[in-house]
């Protein structure tokens, strides 16, 4: 076992220690058909047909899913943006600074982008990570992305990452 997968599943561990919300995982899967194992202490900051976002504070770390019908196939950066200007004030990302690639994502091919988003508005910004799939005739956007001033970023992306990957599918 490497360092990193360690140190994850140790962050995993103490991130569902106390127990998971389920009535807001039944919430996400009745909305989207999709649903990730929520930890407690995370609050819906949006919730609406085709997106459902939770936050937790302090710093803040959000986790959102967004769906729709059909297979992924414009781009990444341009979609981000303008779902993110949306629903979260005006959020986008800084284009220069953001990786693209394709990774194994629980056993199907997914789009990851990283990087660095920013909202001028509220003069904030932090680290991202972003996985796009298609699958059974839909496609999922499923991010995480987090705030936290004066903080190491690391092990706050790493939770986001880690409850990212409990993304399921009812098909």
């Amino acid at each position: 076992m490497t360092l990193r997968k360690g140190e994850r599943n140790r962050i995993a561990k103490l991130l569902y220690m106390d127990g998971e919300q389920k009535k807001m995982e039944d919430t996400m899967r009745r909305l989207l058909g999709a649903w990730v194992r929520v930890p407690l202490g995370y609050q819906v900051s949006v919730r609406e047909d085709n997106i459902f976002s939770i936050i937790r504070a302090y710093p803040d770390r959000l986790v959102t899913i967004y769906y729709n019908k059909g297979t992924f196939n414009g781009n990444p950066v341009h979609f981000r943006d303008s779902l993110f200007t949306r629903y979260f004030e005006g959020d986008s990302i800084l284009k220069e600074r953001t990786k693209i690639d394709t990774v194994d994502f629980n056993g199907i091919k997914a789009i990851r982008m990283r990087g660095i988003w920013q909202n001028m508005k509220k003069v904030m910004g932090g680290p991202f990570i972003t996985y796009i799939i298609n699958k059974d005739g839909f496609y999922y956007f499923i991010d995480g992305h987090v705030f936290a001033p004066s903080k190491k970023k690391w092990p706050y992306l790493e939770e986001v990452d880690i409850i990212m990957h409990t993304f399921r599918t009812e098909l």
